[in-house]
């Protein structure tokens, strides 16, 4: 059994991690396919696509190089229930938003929640598993 399914099995909490990350992420790039289709099919524009694109990548840039050292001194626990909780509230407002701008704001939301998310998790396996399993765990 390799290592990193070693890990799976026998760390609980990473097990956890894990699986939910992976659930949230496929959701993520889902959302982001199916939000970029929708964008263009409503405006038929590369420049309103080129705008959800930034709204949504732009925040995980700016907020992870500005507050990254901040993740570490917060409960990490707190921070991804909360980005994932916005990232909730964000695609189930989507239906109802009627234009690309607030599917476009919308999905600026969801980035800066994104931008929490992810560094938060990628933080997270020194807490959760040996050092020597540290490699395979990342």
């Amino acid at each position: 059994m390799t290592s990193a399914r070693r890990l799976l099995s026998a760390a609980p909490a990473f097990r956890q991690l894990f699986v939910a990350t992976l659930a949230s992420g496929a959701g993520t790039w889902l959302a982001v396919v199916a939000l970029t289709v929708d964008v263009y099919d409503r405006t038929r524009s590369g420049r309103w696509v080129s705008a959800l694109l930034i709204a949504d990548f732009l925040p995980m840039i700016v907020i992870g190089l500005a507050l990254g050292p901040l993740f570490d001194r917060l409960p990490r626990r707190t921070l991804l229930i909360g980005a994932d909780l916005a990232r909730l509230a964000v695609f189930c407002a989507l239906p109802f938003a009627d234009s690309a701008g607030a599917i476009v704001g919308l999905a600026a939301v969801a980035g800066v929640a994104t931008a929490f998310f992810r560094p938060t998790v990628y933080a997270g396996p020194p807490n959760l598993v040996d050092e020597g399993d540290l490699p395979a765990a990342n």
